[in-house]
């Protein structure tokens, strides 16, 4: 190719360099005319041709896609059908069809998959779902069944996006198991139902439908289980059903192997197997789920003969006792006998006696599932709604019941009481729902509230309508049905069905003089709008359920009870059962035979309908750390401020309220612009006052609130939703709190004392328990300290020459303790190694300069011994050790300039210390300073997790390194005596108390652990090592690997081998393990138990020694050092 300056050539672009904004070119032709010029060319789902390589076996085809990439065929998708012989359908050298099933990049190498399968290679490019964004609802497409769940399956498109099938969208059939429907890695049509895009959650069906047309909804309705006939077309036949279509209407339902026809098994099998696609069938519909859009259909001959008869029973109010043949089917076969099943699910059980003529031992042998039979009713049980069956023919013996001692004499027989009839009863007993009537000793009835009155005007006491009645009334009643006692329903038949039956009765006037067949209100009656008579029947789940008419149920919303929200603080006094409300009807539930109404004069509907100051009901939606969301009508919600909300500040907002709780609500503010109400949930009775201005707020004030935010200025407290204090960190305790934040949160209620209150964001709050519990006058000055008294403290800054402690119950008073005066042992200058800023420690006053108001302060132990000598000579020998140190600290510069200085330092606001000392912390280390408890093993722990944050995971702990800090670990622990270790938390509350507000700390709880040690509280350190681990957030894996070698190290020390290896791998499973097996040989060098260290180098060597060079490096250092000891 000639290249002249000047000339033009066809180039494709390799790549861009921003460093040298320039493109890398080609102009090779065969590298311009390539499709794919890279792996991430090639679309995910893109259709490709490729050549067979090689053919792995049991595992797939090795093929290469345009000359350049090799690519891999799994074995699942060579084909949609399993092959035994992929060799006699794939040549080396042969060219196939596929398309790109995804890439995957691994360790840096790029892995890309194809399949061959034919319903996924001959789809249209459009159906092709490569990532998450081409998913749209409704749209449909193949999907591979990847994994088998209980309640579904999981499926695969192209690339990484899956889906879930769920059981009920797996077919019109129910389905119990996935994997008796479908096969692992079988390609399936199937339908996006929903999409999550921000969990990545994809929910598709395999239904053709996921909603009924007008048409299919109109046909559904009019389907009459155990009654319609309807003439059916098969389209598709599965392995134990037949799917299949409604004419006119396209609905879907199936017919199940065994409702083909009346015979056996076998031949129900077989025809199973005749059926064809297309083929019109006549069918019966046994059952029908509108919900499910589900219709169960059978083409038994003996069940569509019954059908049309009429004599085909579909509810319990069909079955008689009687010698008349019913017709039904085996539903399921037990131990208690057979269960035979009707029209619409109607079912009941055939006894093992009344199963056959011959005893039979297993029922499973003699009938199947589905089995036609011929059957009698032998007993009906009305109060249970259960009936027995005999497949054998049983002989009449009903007779006719004569009445016992009837209160109306004309009534001879039971037989007489039928609908319609008039007669007379007593009243047995007066409930707030119905009068309890007897008519015959061997006869009850009772009269429904809904049948006693006429209108509400005759009721006198509309709490307690039925209180005009009283046992032993004689009353004229009318018969106007049947009662189902188990199900509180009314029965509207004209026969008996048992001598235990309950009579529904009827007081009013206008039915007794009516002598028309009484007919019940029903659901067709009312529409939107109608006003009903109500009586209430019992309350549930935030709704008021009442009695419109022995068939007909109701129910109000306690939202739309009534516009009073006073009588919501005891709703059942003022509502109780039997009480009569005039309600309009709101909508109308055709599907549960349910009207929704409403007792409310005037609806909620928007803002306009309220005003401030008004009190009405609330429905709590749900409940948050700060605030409670209500509903105060439809479409109209409202919230409440934690301060508002809470009558007492200690409680929770979730344990006060619940969601659905209805609560009086008093409006407090409407914001039109933004369309939001405040409101107010506290009654009368609060404990804590209610803030509305900064007028209610004076100096010296004790009030509670919640925290809103942390700064580092200190704490901004809520007084209520628009009073807010400030907390300056100097006010937040009387000791002094250097991480003072770990010990505060958001939304946490604390109690304080008004300092300033001038005007709104201008009000100052101390939390200081002295301040708020009036104990400030206690505090001692300095001039009331006296040489020789002894005290608790708190470190507040540490010298070379010393360490200034904060004095407890004083106010504010700084001593220092020249590092002399600290240890009874030889002076030490690591100062800074024993002790930490915060840390709890105890001194005794060995002189005072009351010109300079400084003190000078002791901790020997031998000051607090019984044996010590007496204070005068305790003060002068520590004046003169003090005079000793002094000279020897001071070089060129006076100690007393330096002294002056460093109270002067350690004097300062704690505000400014703590907010010095925030930017301190990012410097220095600090941990083990944190954490003096005089325990070797929680050191080396600290140790380990600095070691953690500096060094390579890779590098192993050297066993001289360790023993260095352990050397100078155990000269801490002797130079520290038990007085200097006495540290704040110092009991089990205190620790419980920080661990709320820092639970994550592992620090915090090695301190808790190192606690109970020191109280030989063994086996309470195991348990607390355990808490701590179920506690500190799964984000935090330093701070669990802590507490991990912290386990390990407590094992090593008090527990046995057996203890120790059992948290070992129990660690190993949580963390890491090659960084455990570092860990536990560290601890196993710095114990000095070197054949253990040596047998887990052994370990590690096999395990990790071909990843992590370090090992064997490490291990060889061990040797050399081990030999150099012994030498």
């Amino acid at each position: 190719m000639d290249f002249k300056i000047g000339s033009h050539h066809k180039a494709r672009v390799l790549g861009y360099s921003q460093v040298d904004n320039l493109f890398s070119l080609t102009m090779n032709k065969k590298q311009i005319e390539e499709k794919f010029l890279t792996v991430d060319d090639i679309p995910i789902g893109g259709a490709v041709t490729a050549e067979v390589l090689r053919i792995v076996s049991d595992k797939g085809l090795q093929v290469k896609i345009s000359d350049n990439f090799e690519a891999f065929v799994p074995s699942v998708h060579m084909s949609d059908i399993k092959l035994v012989y992929p060799e006699r359908k794939f040549k080396i050298g042969g060219k196939v069809k596929g398309r790109v099933l995804r890439v995957t990049h691994h360790s840096g190498k790029v892995n890309v998959l194809v399949t061959l399968k034919k319903s996924l290679v001959n789809i249209e490019d459009e159906d092709v779902v490569g990532k998450f964004e081409d998913l749209e609802v409704g749209k449909r497409t193949p999907a591979t069944v990847e994994k088998f769940h209980p309640g579904g399956c999981v499926v695969s498109f192209f690339g990484s996006v899956k889906a879930y099938l769920p059981n009920a969208e797996i077919s019109e059939t129910f389905v119990k198991r996935p994997e008796d429907h479908f096969k692992l890695n079988q390609t399936v049509k199937v339908r996006v139902l929903s999409i999550d895009p921000e969990n990545k959650r994809v929910k598709v069906s395999c239904r053709v439908s996921d909603a009924l047309s007008d048409t299919q909804k109109k046909a559904m309705s009019t389907l009459v289980p155990g009654k319609s006939v309807v003439s059916i077309q098969v389209v598709e036949r599965q392995k134990d059903n037949v799917v299949v279509e409604l004419d006119g209407s396209n609905l879907r339902g199936y017919i199940n192997a065994g409702q083909l026809i009346d015979g056996n098994y076998e031949q129900n099998r077989a025809a199973l197997k005749k059926q064809q696609v297309g083929a019109t069938l006549e069918a019966l519909v046994l059952e029908k789920n509108a919900r499910t859009r589900i219709v169960k259909l059978t083409t038994k001959p003996s069940l569509l003969k019954a059908a049309k008869e009429g004599s085909f029973p579909t509810q319990f109010q069909d079955v008689v006792v009687s010698n008349k043949e019913l017709h039904g089917y085996v539903k399921s076969v037990t131990s208690n006998g057979l269960f035979v099943s009707f029209g619409n699910g109607l079912t009941g059980l055939v006894l093992p006696r009344y199963a056959s003529e011959e005893p039979i031992e297993d029922l499973t042998t003699a009938f199947f599932v589905n089995q036609s039979v011929s059957c009698y009713v032998v007993r009906i049980d009305e109060e249970k709604k259960r009936f027995l069956l005999s497949l054998k023919k049983i002989a009449s013996n009903s007779k006719i019941e004569p009445t016992v001692n009837p209160v109306d004499p004309q009534i001879k027989t039971l037989d007489q009481f039928v609908p319609g009839v008039v007669t007379k009863a007593i009243v047995k007993s007066v409930r707030g729902t119905q009068l309890n009537m007897q008519l015959a000793d061997n006869q009850q009835g009772r009269i429904d509230i809904s049948q006693v009155f006429d209108s509400i005007d005759e009721i006198k006491d509309p709490k307690k309508p039925l209180a005009v009645f009283k046992n032993g009334d004689v009353l004229d009643v009318k018969i106007i049905g049947y009662h189902d006692a188990r199900n509180y329903k009314f029965l509207p038949i004209t026969h008996r069905k048992s001598a235990q039956i309950v009579l529904e009765l009827s007081v009013r006037k206008s039915v007794l003089k009516d002598s028309k067949t009484f007919v019940s209100t029903s659901i067709s009656d009312l529409s939107k709008g109608d006003e009903v008579i109500s009586y209430i029947n019992n309350f549930a789940r935030g709704y008021l359920w009442v009695t419109i008419s022995p068939s007909l149920k109701g129910k109000v919303s306690l939202m739309n009870l009534t516009n009073d929200a006073s009588v919501f603080s005891n709703l059942e006094k003022e509502f109780p059962l039997g009480c009569v409300l005039k309600t309009k009807v709101e909508s109308v539930d055709q599907e549960h035979n349910v009207l929704n109404l409403t007792a409310k004069d005037k609806p909620i509907t928007s803002y306009k309908d309220i005003s401030v100051g008004d009190i009405v009901p609330a429905r709590v939606i749900k409940t948050r750390e700060s605030y409670v969301l209500l509903e105060l009508g439809e479409g109209v919600t409202a919230s409440s401020f934690i301060t508002d909300a809470l009558n007492d500040y200690s409680d929770k907002l979730d344990d006060i309220f619940s969601t659905n709780d209805i609560c009086a609500a008093k409006i407090q503010e409407i914001d039109i612009p933004n369309n939001k109400i405040h409101v107010s949930l506290r009654t009368t009775d609060a404990k804590d006052r209610y803030i509305s201005s900064v007028d209610d707020l004076k100096k010296g004030d004790v009030v509670r609130g919640f925290i809103k935010n942390v700064g580092k200025n200190g704490l901004y407290v809520a007084l209520s939703s628009e009073i807010h204090a400030l907390v300056r960190v100097s006010d937040l305790s009387d000791s002094y709190l250097k991480e003072w934040k770990q010990f505060y949160r958001v939304h946490q209620p604390v109690i304080g004392k008004i300092l300033k209150a001038e005007e709104k964001g201008k009000v100052l709050m101390t939390l200081k328990d002295s301040e708020v519990s009036g104990e400030a006058n206690i505090l001692k000055r300095f001039d009331e300290i006296v040489v020789g008294e002894i005290y608790e403290g708190s470190v507040r800054r540490i010298t070379d020459f010393g360490v200034f402690v904060k004095l407890d119950g004083c106010n504010n008073i700084v001593g220092l303790c020249h590092h002399s005066e600290i240890s009874d042992n030889k002076t030490t200058s690591d100062i800074q190694s024993i002790f930490g800023e915060g840390d709890r420690v105890k001194v005794k006053i060995l002189a005072l300069d009351e010109a300079k108001k400084q003190l000078s302060l002791g901790m020997k132990a031998s000051y607090f011994s019984s044996e010590a000598k007496s204070a005068d000579k305790e003060d002068e020998d520590g004046d003169v050790e003090m005079n000793d140190a002094d000279s020897e600290a001071n070089d060129s510069d006076s100690e007393d300039e330096m002294v002056s200085d460093a109270y002067a330092n350690a004097s300062e606001s704690e505000d400014e210390k703590s907010n010095a000392s925030d930017d301190e912390d990012n410097e220095e280390e600090g941990l083990s300073g944190g954490l003096s408890t005089g325990f070797d093993w929680t050191a080396s722990i600290l140790e380990q997790a600095k070691e953690e944050e500096s060094s390579d995971d890779d590098e192993l702990p050297l066993e001289g390194e360790k023993k260095k800090k352990k050397k100078r670990s155990t000269k801490v622990v002797e130079d520290k005596t038990a007085d200097i270790n006495t540290r704040a938390p110092q009991s089990v509350s205190d620790f419980e108390r920080l661990l709320v507000g820092n639970p994550d700390s592992s620090i915090l709880w090695m301190n808790y652990m190192s606690f109970q040690l020191q109280l030989s509280e063994v086996e309470k350190a195991r348990e607390i090592a355990e808490r701590a681990l179920k506690t500190i957030n799964y984000r935090e894996e330093q701070e669990k690997l802590n507490i991990w070698i912290a386990q390990l190290n407590l094992e090593n020390m008090f527990g046995t081998d057996d203890s120790l290896q059992e948290v070992f791998k129990k660690s190993c499973q949580y963390m890491e393990p090659f960084t455990m097996h570092q860990k536990l040989v560290a601890i196993y060098i710095a114990s000095e138990k070197f054949t253990e260290a040596d047998d887990l180098y052994k370990v590690m060597c096999k395990k990790f020694g071909s990843k992590h060079i370090s090992v064997w490096v490490a291990l060889s250092k061990f040797y050399l050092r081990e030999i150099t000891l012994k030498l």
